[in-house]
C-alpha cells in the first residue's frame, strides 16, 4: 500500500519507529510482568495481581501505537547509522537479558517443578504465635501458648494478638515473623489458595480433603496443618429481630438469605462489615453476587459490629460469625439461614510452619493435645465470659489481655489440658 508522498505503509511505520517502540514497549511490559512474579513470591502478594497487569499491557498496546503514530514527527526520526543502531541496541540489550533470565526460570522449573525450599530462622526457645485482630483469634492465641508452656517448661510462647487481617498474618508466616497460627478451612481455600469461594458440598469432610490439596496446589506452602481443635466459625448474617416484618416481609416463617435477596431487589439495604470480609471473594462480596442482591456498606472493626446493629436504625443487617458471643445469650438478634449453602463450613485448624513442626516434634504433639476439644458454644460461651468481664476494644488498644489469658486458663484447667 503506497501512502501519499509515494512510500509504503511499512516504510511510514518503520520511518516513525513504530517497530523500534513496538519492541520497548513489550520489553517494559515483560520486565514489569516478571519483576511483579519475583516479588510477589517474596511478599505473599494477592494471585490475582499477574494476570491483571498482562491484560492492562496488552489492553493498553493498541493506544500505546496510535499515540506513537500521531505523534511520529516529533519522536526520532533521524536515519543516522549511529542514533538508529544505538536504539537497536537498547531494545537487544533489554530483550535479550529479559529473555536469559526467563529462560533460567523454565530450564529451573523443568529440572525440578518444585521451587527451592526457603530456610526459616527461628527463635530459640521461643515460639511465636500470631492472631487476627478479632476476639475468638487472641482466646485461641492463649488457648495454644499455656499448653505448650505447660508440656514443655524450656518454651516460651510469644503472644502475637491482633496481627490484622488474614493478609496482614500471611505476610508475617511468609516472612518467617510467626512460627503459629490458626485459620479456618474456607479462608484457607479462599485466601491462602485462591479459590473462588469456598465448596459447601459434603460438609461432613469435605473440607479436611481439600486441605490435602495443600501440597499439590503449592508446594512451596511452608505449612503444617495440625488437627482440628472441634468447632467452626462460619459466616453468618445477622439482623434485628423486631424488624424481620419490615425487612423480610409478612412470612415470618422464611428467614432465609433467598428471602433476603427477593426483598433486597425493591430496596437496597445497607451492611455492617469488617474491614477484611468487605472485599473477600466468601464474604459479602461473593454473597450478594451468589444470591443476586445489590447492596451499601458500613465499615467497623469486628469487635463493633452488633454495638453498630444496636446503635445505628440505618444498618439492616451485620456480616457476623456462628462464635460471636452476642448471639449466646440473647434473643434480640436473628441469624438468616444459608438456604443455597453459599459458605462452606470454616473449621478451626492450627498451621505451623512445617520446619518448625520438623524441629519441635514435641511441641506439635502438646497442639494434638487440642484435638475436638472445643464446640462452637464452648468459644461462644468463653468470649461472653471475657466481655462480662470487662474486655473490650480500649483493652486491644492498651494491650491487656490478662482477661483472655485466665478464660483460656479455666477452659484448659476444665478439661485436664493443663496442671494447675
Amino acid at each position: 500500500m503506497e501512502m501519499e508522498d509515494g512510500t509504503t505503509l511499512f516504510e511510514q511505520l518503520r520511518r516513525a519507529h513504530m517497530f523500534r517502540y513496538s519492541g520497548l514497549y513489550f520489553a517494559f511490559a515483560w520486565g514489569s510482568i516478571t519483576a511483579v512474579d519475583v516479588v510477589g513470591d517474596n511478599v505473599s502478594a494477592p494471585n490475582w495481581i499477574e494476570p491483571v497487569l498482562v491484560a492492562l499491557w496488552v489492553t493498553l498496546f493498541p493506544l500505546f501505537l496510535l499515540l506513537v503514530w500521531i505523534n511520529r514527527r516529533k519522536f526520532i526520526t533521524t536515519d543516522h547509522p549511529v542514533t538508529r543502531g544505538g536504539f537497536d541496541i537498547i531494545i537487544a540489550l533489554i530483550v535479550g537479558a529479559i529473555a536469559i533470565y526467563s529462560g533460567i526460570r523454565l530450564v529451573s522449573a523443568l529440572l525440578d517443578p518444585r521451587a527451592p525450599e526457603r530456610t526459616f530462622e527461628f527463635v530459640e526457645d521461643t515460639i511465636r504465635i500470631g492472631g487476627k485482630d478479632f476476639l475468638e483469634q487472641s482466646l485461641l492465641v492463649e488457648l495454644l501458648a499455656q499448653k505448650i508452656e505447660n508440656d514443655n517448661p524450656e518454651t516460651t510462647a510469644q503472644r502475637l494478638h491482633y496481627v490484622g487481617e488474614t493478609d496482614f498474618v500471611l505476610n508475617r508466616v511468609t516472612k518467617g515473623e510467626i512460627d503459629l497460627w490458626v485459620d479456618y478451612s474456607g479462608t484457607i481455600l479462599t485466601q491462602h489458595l485462591g479459590k473462588d469461594r469456598a465448596f459447601a458440598l459434603d460438609r461432613s469432610n469435605h473440607e479436611l480433603r481439600a486441605l490435602n490439596i495443600l501440597e499439590d496446589e503449592d508446594p512451596t506452602y511452608p505449612t503444617e496443618i495440625l488437627a482440628p481443635f472441634g468447632f467452626s466459625n462460619n459466616y453468618t448474617l445477622v439482623m434485628r429481630k423486631s424488624e424481620v416484618d419490615q425487612k423480610l416481609g409478612a412470612n415470618r416463617a422464611d428467614q432465609t438469605l433467598s428471602r433476603l435477596a427477593e426483598a433486597g431487589r425493591s430496596q437496597r439495604f445497607t451492611f455492617g462489615i469488617n474491614y477484611g470480609s468487605a472485599a473477600r471473594g466468601d464474604g459479602l462480596r461473593g454473597l450478594a453476587a451468589f444470591y443476586d442482591f445489590d447492596y451499601d456498606i458500613v465499615l467497623i472493626e469486628h469487635d463493633d459490629i452488633y454495638r453498630m446493629l444496636d446503635e445505628r436504625p440505618d444498618v439492616d443487617f451485620v456480616l457476623g460469625f456462628t462464635t460471636d458471643p452476642q448471639l449466646a445469650y440473647t434473643e434480640q438478634y436473628l441469624e438468616l439461614i444459608d438456604d443455597r449453602e453459599f459458605w462452606a463450613e470454616y473449621r478451626a485448624f492450627p498451621l505451623i510452619n512445617e520446619q518448625y513442626a520438623a524441629r519441635h516434634p514435641e511441641i506439635v504433639s502438646s497442639i494434638s493435645a487440642l484435638e475436638e476439644q472445643f464446640t462452637a458454644a464452648d468459644i461462644r460461651i468463653a468470649m461472653r465470659r471475657i466481655i462480662d468481664a470487662g474486655f473490650s476494644t480500649e483493652s486491644v488498644k492498651r494491650k491487656e489481655f490478662d482477661i483472655v489469658e485466665a478464660e483460656a486458663r479455666r477452659m484448659l484447667l476444665q478439661r485436664g489440658l493443663i496442671r494447675r
